[in-house]
């Protein structure tokens, strides 16, 4: 087997490289990947005569100190399959390159979110690390018959948006500053942390997008729109991704037209899965209440975490907390309060 690295400047290779898959969702993409200025994105390549792995990742530095870590983008990531597993002999080779290249590039730990919807997502060697379960997440089927989705919809949800007066449709490019400016009066609203306060510049990429394909929906009551709902499309994926109600229209419940009619849109694309996602850090909150109520289909939301240098992990700890180390799971600890 061989192991290739494909850098943010090769696009070209990564694309033919996905494309090889059985199975991936647009959070694997490069140009997803490209969304963060400031990181390094790199595509691992695992490659023998009959199978092939592919591992995607961001690369950080660690401030002031000559090492790095890994972790993967914001979304679902993972490992992403040849076909629908990997091989044992695959595996092992993985786990010795990826020693062999933590080790050439000074890289302390590794964190990945794992995709839900690819049980061979989180398929890592054994004694590779932890794959930690964080909560369920909630999916519709798109491969079901139309009546047996809409059978899932909880009585109240069907009760709503039977009387709802809202209008759906797909925002043009031209309107992207509304869905912005909607979104974070959402995220200040919520007190969301600074990290879901998206540029400007991100959003533009996103919708510029070729890898996938990102559509906005509307919801409009009257001539006033009342809410939005930002999705990815990729393969046989519907992401729900970012979704933004004004405070003033909260009363209309947009998001459940928003959901409902994207599940419609999927299933004229062809598409098999609408993944909603779990709750606020994958808790059963009032969030997760509110996706089930469109489908009894769940998911296990999983994350990887390795230490591939344990002295350094170890010594980075020290020298941030001392003897006081937090009892805490947060990974990797040395980046904890950053």
């Amino acid at each position: 087997m061989t192991t290739a690295i494909i850098s943010v400047s090769e696009s070209s290779r990564w694309k033919e490289a996905l494309a090889s898959a059985t199975c991936y969702d647009a959070y694997h993409t490069l140009e997803y990947h490209k969304l963060n200025e400031g990181e390094t994105p790199v595509m691992l390549v695992f490659s023998g005569s009959k199978d092939k792995l592919f591992f995607p990742i961001v690369v950080r530095k660690i401030k002031n100190s000559c090492y790095k870590d890994a972790i993967s983008v914001y979304g679902y990531a993972g490992l992403v399959p040849y076909k629908n597993d990997i091989k044992d002999f695959t595996k092992k080779f993985f786990y010795s390159e990826m020693v062999k290249y933590c080790n050439e590039h000074n890289i302390v730990s590794i964190f990945t979110r794992l995709h839900p919807l690819i049980p061979a997502s989180g398929d890592f060697p054994d004694g590779m690390g932890a794959v930690e379960k964080i909560g369920q997440t909630v999916y519709l089927n798109l491969a079901q018959p139309e009546q047996a989705q809409l059978a899932q919809y909880s009585r109240s949800l069907v009760y709503q948006l039977k009387n709802s007066r809202l209008k759906v449709r797909v925002a043009h490019k031209s309107e992207l500053d509304t869905f912005i400016n909607m979104y974070r009066k959402t995220m200040d609203r919520l007190q969301a942390d600074d990290f879901y306060y998206f540029s400007d510049a991100y959003f533009q990429r996103l919708m510029d997008a070729a890898d996938f394909q990102p559509l906005i929906l509307f919801a409009q009551y009257g001539n006033t729109v009342v809410g939005g709902a930002l999705f990815t499309c990729c393969r046989q994926f519907m992401q729900y991704h970012l979704g933004a109600v004004p405070d003033e229209f909260l009363p209309l419940s947009p998001l459940k037209s928003l959901i409902d009619h994207a599940r419609g849109l999927g299933c004229r694309m062809g598409l098999k899965y609408l993944h909603l996602g779990g709750g606020y850090g994958g808790r059963e909150d009032g969030l997760f209440l509110f996706k089930s109520r469109f489908s009894h289909e769940r998911a296990t939301f999983k994350v990887w975490k390795w230490i591939a240098n344990q002295p350094a992990y170890n010594d980075l700890v020290h020298e941030k907390f001392g003897e006081n180390i937090p009892d805490t799971n947060f990974f990797p600890l040395y980046r904890l309060f950053n």
